[in-house]
């Protein structure tokens, strides 16, 4: 049944009583009021325990106390001892409750009562009790030292610290004494012991270290400060000296050998250039104490150190400093003398010696154009050497080192220019001629500077678009370009030869005399000449460098299509006479310019037509009947157009049924004539103008 229900079957009972009709034989009775339940005070009890998930509980049990009506439920609270808790009320059914949730190692008041239908009875007492607590601090840390594969390692045991629940796990963190750095060595140890292995040898080191049970994790326990064991102990400054071994330099280097707890196994000899930041090692049989170190740089200071090595690490000198043989110094000073040999410039070269800390073997001479990275070799034992064929005019780099059995010195350099070729010659003058028949250029230049005498001059030339040249060797300094085209530029050049060579040359650009330009003015004209048709050919002079030898005209009939050119024989005057042409024919004219140097072009074609013969005629015919059967046929004309005097005109014409043609002539002012016949009609009439060209144009029948 529950609560409600219990209260309202309550209620119900008193309203029964309460309006129920008294017996009047029934005596009255005094029933005393019912009370609150009593306080819970036996059979209670406060109990820690732990959930399935490993959660702190209290278990509260109590045992029903004495009520006049029957208990509907209980009035169960809780809090915390921390000042300030409230209290948290929970109504339960039972006589028992778990309270869920707590923190751990934590202090809970508990108390209840009782709730009928009549009231709530008092609480009872509070009671107490503390949730389980973590491990404690684990206690009873020893470390040992230990190796693992050579290297520094700890071993650490301890004891199992007390814990209310089962202890899961250790975790074990590590530091380096001094440093506050904490490392995890591992959060998952299930025994109470464990090794930390790869430790730096010779380390003051500190353990710390905590359990986890279900209900959380545990205080550090501390451990002493353990060293690690140590690498062998610092060799002290090894002994070095200087070697010299396949030629190069070196250094010998002797040590002692240190303490170490653990038996070395080998020694490393570094090595480094003194300005260097990178050293180079060597390693060396632990039974010896004594390295050589080769192919070092001469005349540098190395650092040079030894370290002895053991399983657990190696113990490092200190750095001796040593410099390596020198080799020979840079030559201080050097000079030349000028000299020929075979016609070729060169020098003899004489230096001092410098110093040098071994014996110098020979001295390496190299030298090129300056600014040229051609060298040519040379080595002496002695400090005089010559150089010969130089270029002649050209400032040459001279180096020179000395070498000893370690290499050579530094390089001392200097620059020397050999006697020069002629300068380039001067005054070149370039002018074009045609005085020996051709197109020419005359060329003159003044003698240029040498440091020897001149022997020749070479004159090249070539036309502009030309790639290759032609070459003249003189003696004078003139020469003359002949057979040249005319009016090309062309490119010539001179250049001095000496006995060492030859010098630059001078350029320049000139033209030579152009062949004539093309007429000017050309024009044409038709005429008669000796009764037959000619063309008259005028022109003007056309521009030219060289005189005008004579003119060539040529002329071709257009209206004919005849592509063949006539030729009229060469004149050397401005105008000319083309004869014996047909009359009414056009004609295309063209004339050309000969001079010394060639012949220009044609000029354009200039057209002409000759004079025509008359044109043809078309006569007008006028019947007249005089009488019976005889007719007056008049004929009357036109003069034709014609380019010559007409000399007369004739007619033909025929009768009917007549096929003989007549024919009759007339004076040149004739325009009329009267032809009598029988016959009305004349079957044709044809008539024509004839001149000092020829016959008319029409149809005619000779």
């Amino acid at each position: 049944m529950t609560i409600k229900g219990t209260v309202t079957l309550c209620v119900l009972f008193q309203a029964v009583l309460l309006f129920s009709k008294p017996d009047a034989t029934v005596s009255q009775v005094n029933i005393p009021e019912p009370k609150v339940p009593t306080r819970p005070y036996a059979g209670v009890s406060l109990r820690k325990r732990l959930s399935n998930s490993g959660i702190p509980q209290l278990r509260f049990t109590w045992v029903p106390p004495q009520s006049d009506r029957p208990i509907l439920y209980y009035k169960v609270e809780h809090r915390s001892i921390v000042p300030g808790s409230s209290w948290i009320r929970t109504l339960v059914n039972d006589t028992q409750f778990v309270f869920g949730n707590l923190n751990v190692k934590a202090t809970y008041e508990a108390r209840v009562a009782a709730v009928s239908n009549v009231g709530t009875g008092p609480y009872g007492s509070t009671y107490r009790q503390t949730t389980y607590n973590v491990p404690v601090r684990v206690a009873y840390i020893e470390v040992a030292r230990f190796t693992v594969e050579n290297s520094p390692a700890l071993f650490v045991s301890w004891k199992a610290p007390l814990s209310d629940a089962p202890i899961i796990s250790y975790e074990m963190i590590y530091m380096v004494h001094g440093t506050n750095d904490w490392k995890t060595f591992s959060s998952s140890i299930n025994g109470t012991a464990a090794v930390i292995p790869g430790l730096l040898p010779g380390i003051r080191y500190q353990v710390r270290i905590r359990a986890y049970s279900v209900l959380g994790n545990g205080e550090y326990g501390n451990s002493g400060i353990v060293k690690t064991f140590e690498a062998p102990a610092a060799i002290r400054t090894p002994l070095v000296s200087r070697i010299v071994y396949g030629g190069k330099p070196g250094l010998s280097v002797y040590w002692a050998q240190p303490e170490s707890d653990h038996p070395i196994t080998h020694y490393i000899v570094e090595y480094k250039e003194y300005t260097s930041a990178e050293w180079t090692s060597q390693t060396i049989d632990p039974t010896k104490r004594t390295a050589m170190v080769y192919n070092l740089k001469p005349g540098t200071n190395y650092n040079i150190r030894v370290s002895a090595v053991s399983d657990l690490g190696s113990g490092r000198s200190s750095a001796s400093n040593k410099r390596t043989f020198r080799v020979p110094g840079r030559i201080s000073e050097a000079a030349t003398t000028p000299y020929l040999s075979n016609d070729k410039p060169g020098f003899h070269l004489i230096f001092i010696p410098p110093q040098s800390d071994l014996l110098i073997l020979r001295y390496n001479i190299r030298y090129t154009l300056r600014g040229v990275n051609l060298w040519s070799m040379k080595t002496s034992t002695s400090p005089s050497v010559y150089l010969e064929n130089l270029l002649p005019g050209n400032t040459h780099e001279i180096q020179i080192n000395a070498e000893s059995v370690i290499g050579s010195g530094n390089t001392y350099t200097f620059y020397q220019t050999t006697a020069k070729v002629p300068a380039r010659p001067g005054g070149l003058v370039v002018l074009p001629t045609a005085e020996g028949g051709s197109s020419e250029l005359r060329m003159f230049w003044d003698s240029p500077a040498s440091d020897y005498p001149v022997r020749y001059y070479i004159v090249d030339y070539k036309s502009y678009t030309s790639i290759e040249w032609t070459s003249l060797s003189l003696v004078e300094r003139f020469c003359v370009l002949s057979d040249l085209l005319p009016g090309t530029r062309y490119n010539v050049r001179v250049k001095a030869v000496s006995v060492i060579g030859s010098g630059d040359e001078t350029p320049s650009t000139e033209t030579t005399y152009k062949v004539p330009y093309t007429v000017r003015d050309l024009t044409t004209s038709g005429l008669l000449y000796n009764s037959k048709p000619a063309i008259k050919v005028t022109w003007s002079p056309p521009y030219s460098d060289v005189a005008i030898q004579y003119y060539t005209v040529k002329y071709r009939s257009v209206a004919l299509g005849d592509l063949n050119w006539t030729t009229v024989a060469p004149t050397p005057s401005t105008d000319t006479l083309i004869q014996d042409l047909q009359p009414g024919t056009r004609y295309d004219v063209i004339v050309k310019t000969s001079s010394i140097v060639g012949e220009g072009d044609y000029s354009s074609t200039r057209s002409q037509e000759t004079y025509r013969v008359p044109n043809r005629m078309y006569p007008n015919v006028q019947r007249e009947l005089i009488s019976s059967n005889n007719w007056r046929i008049h004929i009357f004309w036109n003069q034709p157009q014609t380019d010559s005097a007409i000399l007369h005109y004739e007619m033909q014409y025929k009768v009917l049924k007549d096929d003989q043609w007549r024919r009759l002539t007339f004076q040149p002012l004739t325009f009329h004539t009267t032809i009598h016949s029988r016959v009305p009609l004349l079957n044709t009439i044809r008539i024509r103008a004839a001149s000092i060209l020829g016959p008319g144009l029409g149809l005619w029948e000779d």
